[in-house]
């Protein structure tokens, strides 16, 4: 047995664009898998968790006793390939993963996203030869792939300072939304990333994009105007951080369900029927 059998690999494609509207359900019993989705439309869930709508380029994996739901919810479809792999080393490897992000995928950057492409297709060229001397290839390939990815884990957590800084930010816009942040700038000056790494990094660590999560932060805030003040809805908008008022109507309602004017009534009608009782 040479150094390179502890691995098979046992079923591999890529398809370009993948218009499956129908989510995929997998739930291996003796495989490992490492797929990759490069573009289009992609959401994700693991076991019981909420499904997840990802921006590709998004690697994930598939393990043993896990059960996962993953697909496009829409007909312009997605690039996407997969290997299915087998053997102790293939355990080691994907298992490696799980532990790194135990919600069994990763979001790449622009940056990552051109690393990591190349290996993956060279690996699967490799494999596709069903040549005994490129199966070490693509051995290679993979350990290649995982070392890449546990960089990138290093980096979000190996690095307590950058980490300590994005948890800092993180505090400061959910304290203070109303300000004006510019993230292009927070990125190159006090992160020194590209704007598109620091979103990526900004959304691993808080599951949401850096603007999408200012937004939310104002409209928690209006929420606690509407209910502790008798101020005027446009009012609340303005102090909010909202100039133009149809938008922030728009945003409230997309976050909450109601109206603001809906959502005050019912509070208050709320807090009748409790002073009454």
């Amino acid at each position: 047995m040479s150094y390179f059998d502890d691995i098979a690999f046992t079923y591999f494609g890529a398809l370009a664009p993948y218009a499956h509207a129908v989510r995929t359900r997998v739930q291996p019993s003796w495989f490992w898998s490492l797929e990759y989705c490069r573009k289009g439309n992609f959401t994700f869930a693991k076991n019981t968790e909420e499904c997840v709508t990802l921006t590709p380029p998004v690697v994930f994996w598939l393990s043993p006793g896990n059960y996962y739901v993953y697909g496009t919810q829409s007909r312009e479809g997605r690039t996407h390939a997969w290997t299915n792999c087998t053997g102790a080393r293939a355990e080691r490897m994907i298992g490696s993963l799980e532990r790194m992000w135990p919600r069994g995928y990763l979001e790449l950057s622009p940056e990552e996203e051109a690393q990591f492409t190349p290996v993956y297709s060279r690996m699967q060229e490799y494999i596709s030869s069903r040549s005994r001397k490129d199966h070490p290839r693509a051995v290679l390939c993979m350990e290649e792939l995982l070392a890449q990815l546990t960089a990138i884990h290093f980096r979000e957590h190996g690095q307590p300072l950058i980490n300590m800084k994005m948890e800092a930010l993180i505090k400061e816009i959910r304290f203070s939304p109303f300000s004006d942040y510019d993230f292009k700038t927070i990125a190159a000056e006090e992160f020194h990333m590209s704007y598109s790494g620091f979103r990526k990094f900004f959304k691993r660590v808080n599951r949401i994009a850096p603007h999408e999560f200012v937004m939310t932060q104002r409209i928690y805030h209006a929420m606690e105007l509407l209910r502790n003040h008798a101020l005027q809805i446009q009012e609340v908008a303005m102090r909010c951080g909202f100039n133009d008022f149809s938008s922030f109507s728009r945003l409230f309602r997309q976050k909450t369900g109601h109206s603001p004017s809906r959502y005050r009534k019912v509070w208050l009608d709320s807090g009748d029927r409790k002073g009454g009782s």
